[in-house]
């Protein structure tokens, strides 16, 4: 038992020593609905009219976290299936702030519609590239259910990341 507390204590202190505030826990259905919020965000920075929660928000921002949550070799160890997880180290309050604010804000009807569309017109521009016929409604509707799945992730997540920026203000 000493010996796991140890452990646990000279982790903790070669995360504070890499400027690591925490872990997040994700499997690969929670990196996809991330990863809608990180969508939203990018919609949010190339708009003319900012919604005025996001006023604030840089492109340099939207990188840290595009990079963070496309980690390579922290995805690759995710099945696709959802029935594992990896853990990513989260280096940033700000970081987790946007991603929140994101999933509270931008995971909505909209948000679903958009990366449906695009993910079905994808398929259909691959189809035609291949010579196969393809259905834009029929990949359309599949999607849209498939998204419709991932945000209901949301509000779990969201109690995760709120859960790392209550740990960061007790530190």
């Amino acid at each position: 038992m000493e010996q796991l507390a140890t452990q646990t204590l000279s982790s903790y202190f070669n995360w504070i020593n890499t400027g690591v505030i925490n872990t997040l826990s994700l499997n690969h259905n929670e990196v996809k609905c991330l990863d809608m919020a990180l969508q939203f965000l990018h919609k949010q920075l190339n708009q003319a009219k900012k919604h005025f929660y996001f006023t604030e928000l840089r492109d340099y921002r939207l990188n840290y976290i595009s990079r963070w949550l496309h980690n390579p070799r922290l995805k690759s160890q995710l099945r696709f299936d959802g029935q594992n997880s990896a853990d990513w180290a989260v280096m940033d309050r700000e970081d987790v702030e946007w991603l929140a604010l994101a999933l509270e804000v931008g995971i909505n009807e909209d948000t679903i519609i958009t990366m449906a569309a695009d993910e079905a017109n994808y398929e259909c521009d691959m189809a035609a590239m291949y010579g196969d016929a393809s259905d834009f409604n029929s990949h359309y509707i599949a999607f849209y259910r498939y998204y419709c799945q991932i945000a209901e992730l949301r509000h779990p997540l969201l109690m995760k990341l709120r859960h790392i920026l209550n740990d960061d203000n007790t530190i």
